[in-house]
This record gives structure tokens, sequence and C-alpha cells, in this order.
């Protein structure tokens, strides 16, 4: 059983270097309370797995994880069962002790009694998919035996998965609701081997099949109230339903707080405060310009046009875009402080 600052303009090294490791502490100050992995499988192609988190913990596809874009949120990955995983390296925020939540959200192709990994510290903690009465089951090295639910997950169809440790209560959920619960005590015992998605690197079994998207790594145990609101929202804040309807689109953009130091420009009427942070210049701040910003910093496609540059920057007038400004405008569309109001400057003319 088991961020680098680059902007439109070539900059020298050692101004990347200082201002990465500005933005990293920005970042991380600014990531959800206890949230120390997080993984949205967004990423259009490549071997990465980004860390949403902040927290720098990504994770390596190996050669038989395969991207799609039927997530739950946007992306997932397709497992085939056999091989398929998802390996991040051991790190001190990994290295959970009194407490723990992990969260996925899981597709599976198939059930049978048996085991199927969906996060596993090597056995430290884990969350499985399917055990040997084909439930969903829980534990870790701190519990001398795992415990599960008594229902199998349905097959093709999206089921959201979490457990949950607060030093004295071991849970499962279910789809937000409380499954199985047992007392447990126990600190969590810490690995230096690598947190798997998907998959078992130490013993190369225990293989999950079907599709994972939006996995969450805590080190406190989430109430039931704060497991309900992760699923229903993506683990990028740029995706979060603002709106509260239960779908992402126009209704979310650009809810922010007015500043009144701030012009409007043109006819926009949301005004200024709703173009800070525009990278396509298409007149609002919504998820498309974290996607524009993030090919611009990372060279990948053009990102934004001359327009879109002048309004992409966040945090300084007149400034090339960089990761501080994804930051504060991910943060804005999930209207947690700073938001895009209160940092955006008035640079915009009259």
């Amino acid at each position: 059983m088991l961020a680098l600052r680059r902007s439109f303009h070539a900059q020298p090294l050692a101004a990347l270097a200082a201002v990465a490791a500005l933005s990293l502490s920005r970042l991380t100050a600014a990531s959800p309370a206890g949230l120390v992995a997080a993984y949205e499988f967004d990423e259009s192609s490549g071997k990465s797995a980004i860390d949403v988190s902040d927290l720098a913990n990504a994770g390596t596809l190996n050669d038989t994880a395969v991207r799609t874009s039927s997530g739950k949120f946007g992306g997932a990955l397709v497992f085939d069962g056999s091989g398929a995983m998802v390996s991040v390296p051991d790190a001190p925020s990994l290295d959970l002790s009194s407490a723990m939540t992990l969260e996925a959200w899981i597709c599976p192709a198939h059930v049978a009694p048996g085991w199927a990994n969906m996060v596993l510290a090597n056995d430290a903690y884990y969350l499985e998919a399917i055990s040997p009465n084909a439930a969903p089951a829980a534990g870790g090295t701190f519990a001398a035996t795992p415990f599960s639910g008594s229902t199998p997950l349905p097959v093709n169809a999206w089921s959201h998965l979490a457990t949950t440790y607060d030093g004295t209560t071991l849970r499962l959920f279910v789809n937000g609701a409380q499954v199985a619960s047992r007392p447990q005590t126990g600190l969590i015992q810490g690995t230096s081997l690598p947190l798997t998605i998907g998959g078992d690197t130490v013993q190369g079994q225990q293989f999950f099949a079907g599709r994972i998207d939006e996995v969450r790594v805590h080190d406190r145990a989430l109430s039931a109230a704060e497991i309900a609101q992760d699923m229903a929202t993506s683990v990028d804040p740029a995706l979060r339903d603002t709106g509260g309807d239960g779908v992402l689109d126009s209704v979310d953009d650009c809810r922010f707080v007015a500043n009144g130091a701030q012009t409007n420009s043109d006819d926009f009427p949301a005004g200024d405060a709703c173009q800070c942070g525009d990278a396509d210049a298409d007149g609002r701040a919504n998820a498309s310009d974290v996607g524009a910003q993030r090919n611009a910093l990372a060279g990948t496609a053009a990102g934004a046009s001359a327009e879109g540059s002048r309004r992409c920057s966040v945090a300084a007038p007149g400034a090339s875009c960089d990761v501080v400004d994804v930051a504060v405008l991910r943060r804005a569309m999930a209207a947690l402080p700073p938001g895009i109001a209160q940092a955006c400057p008035a640079q915009f003319g009259p």
C-alpha cells in the first residue's frame, strides 16, 4: 500500500533576479492560507504542471500523461491507468506535519476494487480514488490503516474528492459531503520522495485511469464550507465565478472597487480601473488578460498589442508587465485585496 520577471524589453540579469525575488515574496504572501500546492493543468503544451499556489512546487508530466481541454475547469490531464502520472520534487512546504487537506476533481474511466492514487507523498499522506472496496480512501503513515467511504465513485462523471486531518480526526468528503470520519492522532511524517499525482514512483503501481483536474494540497484542515467553496472554483483565481451565478462569463469581468483617483479616458463605462491590466486591449480586464500577460512574459507569443502593453502594467505607471502584474490581476479576479483599483495607478489621461 501504499517568478522570474521578464518584461517586453530586455533587462539586465541582476535586475531580473532581484525582481524575481520580490515577485515571489509578493505572490507567496498572497496565496490562500495554508495552500502549499495547486495544479489547474491548463498549460497548452509541454511537460510542466505549474503550481498555482505560487510556492514553486511545479510538477512534471511523464510521457504517458496526456493533456485535454475537457477538464472540470478548463484543461485537465488524462491518465492511462498503467504508468501516467505527475511527479513533484520534495520540498519543505510539502512536508506536512500536524494537519492537511488534499483535494481534486476526478473523472474515473473505470472503477474496480484495488488502489488508484490521486495524491500520494510516499504514504506519508495520500488520497485514493479507489480502494479495496472500490470506494475512495485516505490516510497516511500517521494512521495504522487507511480508511475509506462505502460507495464507489461514478464512472465517466466528475466527482470532487477531499480528505482533511486536523490532529484529532481524519475525514473524507465526496462532492462536499462528509462520507466517512474516524478519530485519529499523530504527526504526519516527512519524506524525501516526490509528491505524485495519479500514480506511485516508489512501487510503480496503483495508477489511476481517467481525468484529474484542480488538485490542491493544504497544510491545514479546511472546513466543510471551505471545501464547498473550492469545489465551485478553479485553483486559478483568474477563473473564479465572482458573479456567483455558477457560470464563468462576462459578468465576472472586472468586479473591482472604483478608484476615485483614476479618470475615465474613453467611453468604456466601467472606467479605467477596469482597463488597467487589459493586456489584450479589448476594453476590459478579465481571465484572457492573464493568458496574454503570461505569454508576453514567457516570450511564447506577442501577448499584447502596443495599446495592450500600455494597459498591461498594474503596479506602476508606464512600466512593462511583470509577474507582479499577473499576481495582482489574478487576485483581482478573485475579489481579493489589493485588487486592481487599489493597486493600479491613475495612468490614463482624461
